[in-house]
């Protein structure tokens, strides 16, 4: 009895602990697939918050490599240079945030929203622009 007393704490804190987080520092290029520009030289982890940047991070443009699956974007107070976000699908589960020292950032990634209960969270006189990173083409009638 005891045991499963046990089990179902550590399975209620797991429901209930923070994601762990992803933190850009450009080390290396702007693939979010090269461990080198993480912090701590950690492979990106799927599901995980993702955290711009470090101080004096490098590579602000970015391209994802690969679909990536991101609990919360944030944009920290060392975001001072704009960072851009590009190439596939990035699967966002709980928002964005952006602190009020960040400066302005592009998304040009197809953003997939799967979770509809999301906060975006801009300060005043913030752009977050989301935008195709091609033009969408339209079949002519014939």
């Amino acid at each position: 009895m005891r045991g499963w007393l046990i089990l179902g704490a550590l399975f209620s804190w797991a429901l209930t602990a923070p994601a762990a987080t992803n933190l850009w520092d450009g080390d290396a290029d702007g693939d979010w697939g090269n461990a080198a520009n993480w912090a701590g030289d950690s492979a990106f982890a799927d599901g995980m918050d993702v955290e711009f940047y470090s101080t004096n991070a490098l590579n602000l443009t970015t391209t994802l490599g690969a679909n990536r699956i991101v609990n919360l974007l944030m944009f920290n107070s060392n975001a001072a240079s704009p960072v851009t976000i590009s190439g596939n699908t990035l699967y966002l589960l709980g928002g964005i945030q952006m602190d009020p020292a960040s400066t302005n950032h592009v998304i040009s990634s197809t953003i997939n929203i799967s979770n509809f209960n999301q906060t975006w969270n801009l300060n005043s006189g913030q752009v977050l622009r989301v935008a195709p990173s091609t033009t969408p083409t339209t079949a002519s009638s014939r």
